[in-house]
């Protein structure tokens, strides 16, 4: 039997696709969704930290500290029905099972031992020199729902001695069901300064309430402007594109997670898109890897230290404040002036 000819028409049309879409993104082809974005999204500033202001005279050099604390057994985690737990409530056909919210319910041994890795870790850190620290997504000490009264006063404490910015994870809030972020900083709010996820983890469970208008943190720490979000608004459009569209407006953006193994390849290819968006650096912190792109080059940690009895690990980066400065500004020169053209960055070809 004769083998089938190629069919050369075929080919061609295939190549002539693949030059297209090439060309497309080479030319920064708009992407229709870009254009609403601002409409959805947008960008809050945040706390004012004139205690710690710009970098000090004669350094040059900023450690940043990336925490990821070891993840939770799986007899932590509860299946909260608190708010449908009303007898009418099947009766008017809600899917009481289907609205019960996964969140921690720690024992108090457990408690414990979460402390002493979160306390170790910060202070770890803060020795090493660190003053701008991110630990991951769900690392705040929580206690019956509630942050831990020791976890708070360790980073207050820590923060106002040391000048340092301390993203100090994040808590399934029992009381407001929002998956809450804590941050501290030289005089803050006596039980740090509260931002919230807007994004829930449907397929972890996690039905967090979400508040009403989508809003992205950002501040000013150290000479850096900074932005915050909670790991999967990493991969909600209108989040990332607002905080892409400040441009110079944003230097680096931290991201606490707590995502498993399978959603991690794209949580950290887009990671590094965004570096390049911004550009700027982009530090991913989950339980088990953490990762700093600097303008879409990953940045290895300059030391590693393991927090004792497997609880988690401390990563430990050097930025240049000068020559960060001067790689945004020669990067911003090549930036269009708009997003439109920010997720043809995913097309693969």
């Amino acid at each position: 039997m004769k083998k089938k000819a190629s069919n050369p028409a075929s080919n061609t049309i295939v190549d002539k696709v693949s030059s297209s879409i090439k060309a497309a993104v080479s030319e920064w082809a708009p992407n229709p969704f870009a254009k609403t974005c601002d409409k959805i999204s947008s960008v809050k500033a945040g706390p004012k930290i004139n205690v710690i202001g710009e970098i000090p005279d004669g350094e040059n050099t900023i450690c940043f500290a990336l925490i990821s604390l070891r993840e939770y057994p799986d007899n932590a985690w509860k299946r909260d029905d608190t708010i449908l737990n009303r007898k009418d409530e099947r009766k008017r056909g809600i899917d009481i099972e289907a609205c019960k919210r996964q969140r921690l319910d720690c024992s108090p041994q457990m408690v414990r031992g979460r402390l002493a890795f979160y306390e170790w870790a910060l202070k770890k850190a803060i020795d090493e020199g660190a003053r701008i620290i991110c630990i991951n997504e769900l690392g705040f000490p929580v206690s019956q729902g509630r942050p831990h009264v020791s976890a708070i006063k360790v980073a207050r404490d820590l923060a106002n001695k040391h000048k340092a910015f301390i993203l100090a994870g994040s808590l399934h809030d029992g009381i407001t069901k929002y998956n809450t972020g804590y941050l501290f900083y030289p005089g803050c709010p006596r039980d740090g300064y509260l931002f919230h996820k807007h994004v829930s983890a449907c397929q972890a469970g996690e039905y967090i309430s979400i508040p009403p208008h989508r809003q992205s943190l950002t501040t000013t720490v150290l000479g850096f402007k900074i932005s915050v979000i909670i790991c999967l608004e990493l991969m909600d459009y209108s989040t990332i594109s607002s905080i892409v569209q400040l441009g110079a407006g944003v230097d680096f953006l931290l991201i606490p997670a707590y995502c498993e193994e399978e959603s991690t390849g794209s949580m950290i290819k887009m990671a590094r898109f965004a570096s390049n968006a911004m550009p700027g650096g982009v530090a991913l912190v989950n339980y088990s890897f953490s990762r700093l792109y600097l303008f879409d080059k990953l940045k290895k940690p300059y030391k590693t230290l393991p927090v004792p009895n497997n609880g988690g690990k401390v990563r430990l980066y050097k930025i240049d404040y000068d020559k960060f400065n001067r790689d945004k500004r020669n990067k911003q020169n090549n930036r269009p002036p708009d997003i439109s053209w920010l997720f043809n960055l995913l097309i693969e070809v």
